[in-house]
């Protein structure tokens, strides 16, 4: 049932906003945000406590913020560099995570998908990725939107093509949600495959490597979820001129939060 969670959502926001114009997507992304916090921040901020952490826990968090800090610096110094980066070790660590839960695990193929998921993503929202860009002094992708358009039907049909060559009805189901996803906002289209696919596989991955039970999980994780809401809540006063230059600051995070959490990851998929 869970593979499905983010085709009915997506489906919800769009007949939603059919009927009342972005009524769909202003609640679905409140309701993003609210498991952003219930299972997006929590599921990263477990590593801490898995069986193959080899050094102490404050040690091993002092190791954590010290990575994420060289991700911050490296933003700074070159923020092109740094979204280039982030969008490697993203579209390798989501197609690694998809295609363990789907039982085809390979590094060439998890490359392949995550490029192809996160192609879909962003090139359908090309006005809006690049007004975000716009606010990291990052230059626009320079791509006409009939390209774009062009581009995301050929991922799409690629995907569609290896999801039949493995005959895998999730990865088939995952390029439905995909699919409706270009048909809503980018915050919503990427909200629904971080929290609502990659984020609960991750979390039930855990959860079962480790043999958790939910709510352990959850209070484990309490007091790094609740750094996490205070921090989103200084960044949130220290600028509210634009929700655009405050996405620009969420994704800097993100990405600073990802890479550790990527690599602890790969230790544990290796056990499974």
């Amino acid at each position: 049932p869970q593979r499905w969670v983010p085709v009915v959502f997506s489906l919800l926001a769009l007949i939603i906003n059919r009927f009342v114009p972005d009524y769909g997507t202003n609640l679905g992304i409140g309701l993003l945000i609210f498991f952003l916090f219930l299972v997006g921040i929590p599921h990263g901020a477990l590593d801490g406590y898995s069986h193959t952490r080899k050094l102490p826990l404050l040690s091993f968090m002092t190791k954590y913020i010290g990575i994420m800090g060289l991700v911050v610096l490296l933003w700074m110094f070159s923020p092109i560099l740094g979204l280039a980066l982030f969008l490697i070790y993203s579209a390798w660590h989501f197609g690694e995570t998809d295609l363990i839960e789907w039982n085809r695990s390979n590094i060439a193929l998890s490359l392949f998908w995550g490029t192809m998921l996160l192609g879909i993503i962003l090139l359908s929202h090309l006005t809006e990725v690049n007004t975000v860009m716009s606010y990291m002094n990052i230059p626009s992708w320079d791509i006409h939107p009939t390209m774009a358009s062009a581009l995301v039907q050929a991922f799409i049909f690629v995907s569609i093509i290896g999801a039949l060559w493995f005959r895998s009805a999730a990865w088939f189901i995952s390029i439905v949600a995909l699919s409706l996803g270009t048909q809503l906002p980018l915050a919503l289209s990427f909200g629904i495959y971080f929290i609502l696919q990659h984020s609960l596989t991750g979390w039930n991955h855990m959860r079962t490597t480790e043999n958790w039970t939910h709510t352990g999980m959850f209070i484990k994780a309490l007091p790094f979820t609740g750094g996490a809401i205070i921090l989103f809540l200084i960044m949130f006063q220290f600028d509210r001129s634009s929700l655009w230059q405050w996405s620009s600051y969420f994704l800097i995070f993100l990405s600073a939060l990802s890479l550790p959490h990527i690599y602890f990851m790969s230790r544990l998929y290796k056990e499974i």
